[in-house]
């Protein structure tokens, strides 16, 4: 556990040779997709359906869940439909209150490149949230650092209040770690959802334990979803040998209006494991925005046995 945090932490660049771009390809039956790569690691993000990360990989290998079910699948297609898109996907909130937007969860994106590493999607302007979200990638030169930076513009003439939720969907069968806040407004330092609501002060079950100050859910616990009060502003999920790593900005002050103030959530099944950091609210003016970013990092993390 020692050894998961340190690298958490430090999470060193590797030294590489100069290889990198941005290509334009054909991916899952998407048109258009965007890879951007180096020697260390390569994205793949789609425009036309969310501007989602369909594909983040070290050595060949996607940490990101896969439903080959949805290949090609997007709001021009479907429609109103009711589909589950795969991979990093990208959301605002609060989850309970928001109208439904499927322009900014599905709809399509505008792509630019921006360098030999970063690319820059656009959403259409959505009425119903009164938003419109910039979304840059920028993969690192010589590191699998990602940087994911989203900016939400007021487009209405009414003030709007939102928050960014981050709704990241990887490979099941791991281990998760989410640092506890000493300082809880829970009893246990994390909520959990149950079929009658949030539960403050959860009953001790299997694969959900407290360990060296971090909150470790083993896939797949009795009940699938956490809330946690977090603001050490990282998370870590070990699975196949890859450790995958998010760091984000946190307010300890600041205004939590998702759940019951929660910064983190996590959602872990059999099939897949979802990674959710969530932003402040901010109220925005017409014509007022506010960016979020979070840093990604992918590495080799071989389990050894017991």
């Amino acid at each position: 556990m020692r050894g998961l945090l340190a690298l958490c932490l430090l999470i060193p660049s590797v030294e590489a040779f100069a290889v990198e771009g941005v290509e334009c390809l054909d991916y899952r039956g998407y048109k258009n997709c965007y890879r951007l790569f180096n020697s260390v690691a390569s994205v793949i993000v789609v425009p036309e359906s969310g501007g989602r990360v369909l594909a983040y990989s070290l050595g060949g290998r996607n940490v990101l869940y896969e439903n080959r079910e949805n290949d090609g699948k997007s709001f021009a297609t479907e429609g109103n439909k009711s589909w589950e898109p795969d991979g990093g996907r990208f959301d605002i909130g609060p989850e309970i209150t928001i109208p439904r937007h499927p322009s900014l969860w599905i709809g399509p994106y505008q792509a630019k490149v921006l360098s030999s590493r970063s690319v820059r999607l656009t959403s259409e302007k959505d009425s119903a949230t009164g938003c419109q979200i910039i979304r840059d990638f920028t993969l690192e030169k010589n590191s699998s650092q990602l940087k994911v930076t989203q900016k939400l513009v007021n487009i209405s003439t009414r003030p709007v209040e939102w928050c960014f939720w981050s709704r990241t969907f990887a490979r099941s069968g791991g281990v998760c770690v989410i640092p506890i806040n000493p300082f809880s407004r829970f009893p246990q330092g994390w909520g959990q959802y149950g079929k009658g609501g949030l539960v403050q002060n959860p009953e001790k079950q299997e694969k959900v334990e407290v360990r060296e100050g971090c909150l470790t859910l083993t896939t797949a616990p009795k009940i699938p979803k956490y809330g946690i009060d977090s603001y050490a502003g990282w998370l870590a999920y070990a699975v196949d040998g890859l450790l995958f790593a998010k760091r984000f900005p946190v307010q300890a002050d600041g205004y939590y209006k998702d759940g019951a103030g929660f910064t983190i959530e996590i959602w872990i099944t059999p099939e897949v494991t979802e990674l959710e950091p969530l932003s402040v609210a901010k109220r925005l003016k017409p014509g007022e925005s506010f960016s979020f970013t979070e840093d990604w990092w992918l590495m080799e993390y071989p389990v050894k046995d017991n």
